[in-house]
């Protein structure tokens, strides 16, 4: 009941909650409500037989659910993680899924994480890529205190990157082939370093013109929250509020400083930036990328907006 009115919720999963051993137990028992009953009056019966000081064998030790712990563990991330990190597990999970065959977490081997990590390579991930995905069921496992069954030598090591920020010179490159919008947009994340997520979701209503600041803050009807869960003041330039209030006056209707595509607004914001790179004759000419549908053979940085 949600103010007076029935609400059903069909993805959601019910859980016993119980102690074992003094420790506070969150035990996923499905979506189905009489299923959810039937295992609290079987869990009733194990807890009163074990108070007895009958000898039970408990099926939350033997084995639990691979799927229903996937489920529940995805559920929670989805409550107190943003939808970037949710939609990062859900996929490594997606994936581990499909080449994992047996029902319980605990009977996850070492040899199905390698499974897992060579069909990723097969697939064509980086290393980078590969490790981030391993990172994301390791995630998984130690949540439900299940051992991470990788041997140290199994590790593969990351070669740490340079970033190079761009000169002035290759940041003027961008303005002169930058349309108005295009401009507002690299002036934005020049002047306040604002995370991709954190410009994405910035609105008139963060941005103090006379105290010179733009804030970052949580907007729950979007399904966005700052990073470790905190709000921020970043003090802004003369140069930037002067920006903004003409871009304002241009745009009034809009909440958002900077409107985005309904197609996976996420890459929008880079893809500007590579695209004026690329118009501007600022790409190495070098990065190849791998086949993907509609453009078998790879792209090449060369003559595409794709550098890295």
């Amino acid at each position: 009941m949600v103010n007076g009115k029935f609400e059903r919720h069909p993805e959601a999963v019910y859980h016993l909650r119980y102690l074992r051993d003094g420790k506070r137990v969150w035990e996923a028992v499905g979506s189905d409500a009489q299923e959810a009953l039937n295992r609290q009056h079987q869990r009733e019966m194990i807890l009163n037989a074990q108070e007895a000081g009958i000898e039970v064998v408990d099926p939350t030790v033997t084995g639990r659910s691979f799927e229903a712990a996937k489920k529940e563990y995805l559920s929670e991330v989805r409550k107190s993680k943003s939808e970037e990190t949710h939609r990062l597990y859900e996929y490594a999970l997606r994936l581990f899924s499909r080449g994992y065959s047996k029902s319980t977490l605990e009977a996850i081997t070492r040899q199905d994480v390698l499974a897992f990590r060579d069909a990723l390579v097969a697939m064509g991930n980086g290393d980078r890529s590969v490790v981030t995905h391993l990172t994301s069921v390791r995630t998984f496992l130690n949540h439900f205190e299940v051992k991470w069954p990788l041997m140290k030598t199994d590790r593969i090591r990351v070669v740490e990157k340079v970033v190079s920020p761009y000169s002035l010179e290759e940041i003027q490159g961008l303005l002169r082939v930058a349309d108005q919008n295009e401009a507002d947009l690299v002036h934005f994340l020049l002047c306040t370093g604002g995370r991709k997520q954190e410009v994405m979701y910035a609105s008139w209503a963060d941005v103090d013109f006379h105290g010179r600041t733009f804030k970052v803050s949580q907007k729950k009807d979007l399904g966005f929250t700052p990073k470790d869960r905190e709000e921020g003041l970043i003090p802004i330039p003369e140069t930037l509020v002067e920006l903004l209030r003409a871009r304002r006056a241009r745009v009034p209707q809009s909440r958002r400083i900077f409107s985005l595509p309904d197609k996976k607004p996420e890459d929008y914001l880079l893809q500007v930036i590579k695209t004026l790179a690329y118009k501007a004759g600022l790409n190495c000419g070098e990065c190849h990328h791998k086949p993907r549908k509609g453009c078998k053979t790879g792209q090449c940085c060369a003559t595409s907006p794709t550098c890295h």
